[in-house]
């Protein structure tokens, strides 16, 4: 990355007269740069600090489950190994950003849903479709873009939980607004639970118990200038240690074991972003130390029957926009990412190599978008240069039209593509099949199409898409391009408010995730999913409820898992703005199903919270 082009975009907005923007529905998922909701062609969700807050949710995952279009597969409870998929597509298909910097990249496939904390969120935004031009090789189905940059005011939370299974939850959040232009936060927590038999073998695990513990700190410093430009710094620490089962039956003798898996993550972020009349830009850094231990329990995390995944990752991007004429922007944008996988990595003594393997990304774009009261549209064109897999050029163009405000439609279409990671390159043989240094980048063609529209208190919307993915990326005899996949879906979506007593949000999404080699169903993909959300207060009481519903889904062993439906209530009262105190009954009628076969749902779990808020 050339810092010159950095610094004079950061320069620039000094040298322009613009008026800073701030407004209510601002997002910077789609773009990177803040722009309205509205203005937004692909469908955008956004979850905030106040439903997280009174909703009493602890993990991403939590949050992930009230969005549309996302699947879960859990092997457990919280602090267990979790996996989501967003549209049909795979984990690895979503970018995970923190405060628009990448937490998932060449050397980290996908990220634990279960593992990020919610006590230290913001907010979330979660946007639907491949935004590849924009964000590179991993953003095929979607982006998450979990902000914990707060405004500029004073805000401070000390939360306790106790739950099912002596679960354990002591959380603060406080940000002190130092002047109008600066604010500090501190946000940390420690979770723990006793767990249940996340994979029970009857006969020889009985009575088996797999918990967690979880240590999680946020130092965050931001400042705006007089200019309008805002800094910003932070620090993130996240220590996940989940115990999981590895018993199973053999005719050479049964093996009851637990063993663990402990992350252990320290991040670096730096972000600098500007919006004004004639110039946007948005900069950002992040430096990470990635360490996944998995080992038996009672034994150290470097014996002989344990395995170690080492990553440091550096990516830096800058993208900025010009308003050239009334309503069009046009800019460029470029991306690095460096991912190095340590020499100390191994499984079960089989080191991946004998020094560090590294891969370098280079991405450079073309962005264009334009909208007046009627027309919306946007075009952008992306080179990537892969340190070994050559230049991939990708695109994307959209155009959207409004005839009335209950009524707008927008096309969008393009190309993304992933190169495989460090893992599924270079896994070390141990006991039979591994990584492949010969596969080849997953390709995608995706088109879809949105209807939406709405009112002060009502809005819509329509979606209809087909993803097609070549030379996807599955375990076989070891990691091979062996899946072709063709997605299909249609979404709906409505959305009513009768104030402030009562909101309704409900989805249903409709899905056809086909294998186009063997014709059957991509495993662990509902072909139905549906969700509804009911919030609202009244005075000092605030209260939810929360139903899903998932259908019948192929198994990866062919069989099929059955459909299932839950439903969460919650209600909490406030004294005084100060004290809060909350319970809530997660799948109350204490619903069995599996989410992957083998690792049954947690069963009804009740907490109860209390919450000091707004100490000055």
């Amino acid at each position: 990355m050339n810092i010159r082009y950095v610094m004079l975009g950061m320069l620039f907005p000094a040298l322009v007269s613009a008026e800073t923007v701030k407004t209510e529905d601002v997002v910077v998922t789609a773009s990177r740069i803040q722009e309205s909701e509205a203005s937004v062609l692909a469908p955008v969700e956004v979850v905030t600090r106040d439903q997280i807050e009174k909703m009493e949710l602890h993990t991403v995952k939590e949050i992930l489950e009230l969005l549309p279009g996302v699947d879960i597969v859990s092997y457990g409870g919280r602090g267990q190994s979790a996996n989501f998929y967003v549209r049909g597509g795979k984990a690895e298909h979503v970018l995970v950003l923190l405060d628009g910097n990448p937490l998932n990249s060449s050397g980290i496939a996908a990220v634990n849903p279960n593992f990020i904390p919610a006590n230290i969120i913001e907010k979330v935004e979660y946007i639907r479709g491949h935004r590849a031009t924009v964000y590179g090789a991993n953003a095929l189905s979607g982006v998450i873009n979990i902000i914990t940059r707060p405004s500029y005011k004073n805000h401070q939370e000390l939360g306790y939980s106790y739950g099912t299974h002596a679960a354990h939850d002591l959380s603060f959040n406080n940000s002190v607004a130092i002047t109008d232009s600066d604010v500090i936060k501190v946000a940390g927590g420690v979770s723990s639970a006793d767990g249940y038999n996340v994979h029970p073998l009857p006969g020889l695990n009985d009575g088996d118990r797999h918990g967690y513990k979880n240590r999680n700190l946020e130092l965050l410093y931001a400042h705006t200038t007089d200019a309008g430009i805002e800094i910003s710094g932070s620090y993130n620490y996240i220590y996940n240690r989940g115990d999981y089962d590895n018993s199973y039956f053999s005719d050479w003798g049964d093996v009851h074991e637990t063993d663990r898996n402990q992350v252990e993550r320290n991040i670096f972020n730096i972000g600098s972003n500007y919006t004004g009349d004639l110039y946007r830009y948005d900069l950002g850094l992040i430096f990470s130390k990635n360490n996944d231990y998995n080992y038996p329990k009672g034994e150290s995390l470097y014996g002989p029957s344990s395995s170690a995944f080492k990553v440091q990752a550096f990516d830096g991007h800058f993208v900025n926009y010009w308003n050239i004429l009334e309503g069009l922007r046009a800019g460029f944008g470029f991306d690095y990412d460096n991912n190095v996988l340590d020499s100390d990595s191994n499984t079960y003594g089989t080191k991946f190599g004998s020094r560090d393997i590294s891969l370098v990304n280079r991405g450079y774009s073309l962005l264009s978008k334009y909208q007046d009261e009627v027309f919306s549209g946007e075009a952008s064109v992306r080179i990537d240069d892969n340190s070994r897999f050559g230049t991939k050029t990708t695109f994307d163009v959209g155009l959207g039209v409004k005839f009335i405000p209950l009524l707008a439609v927008s096309v969008r279409g393009g190309t993304a593509f992933r190169a495989p990671t460090l893992s599924e390159l270079y896994y070390p043989s141990t006991f039979g099949p591994a990584g492949n240094i010969n596969l080849k980048p997953e390709k995608s063609g995706n088109v879809e199409f949105d209807i939406k529209g709405g009112a002060e208190s009502f809005a819509y919307y329509l979606n209809g898409y087909q993803n097609s993915v070549k030379d996807m990326i599955a375990w076989g005899n070891g990691y091979e391009n062996i899946a072709k996949a063709r997605i299909r879906g249609l979404e709906a979506g409505v959305t009513y408010d009768f104030g402030k007593w009562l909101s309704i949000k409900a989805s249903a999404d409709l899905m056809d995730p086909k294998d186009r080699k063997t014709g059957k169903d991509i495993p662990y993909r509902s072909r139905q999913t549906y969700k509804a959300l009911l919030r609202g207060e009244y005075q000092n009481f605030d209260y939810f409820g929360n139903y899903r519903f998932a259908s019948h889904r192929e198994a990866s062993s062919g069989s099929w898992l059955p459909s299932y439906g839950t439903v969460d209530l919650g209600i909490g009262y406030t004294w005084n703005d100060r004290v809060r105190f909350g319970v809530k009954a997660d799948n109350i009628f204490d619903k069995k199903f599996e989410s992957q076969r083998g690792y049954p749902s947690e069963g009804a779990v009740v907490t109860g919270t209390v919450a000091l808020k707004n100490f000055f």
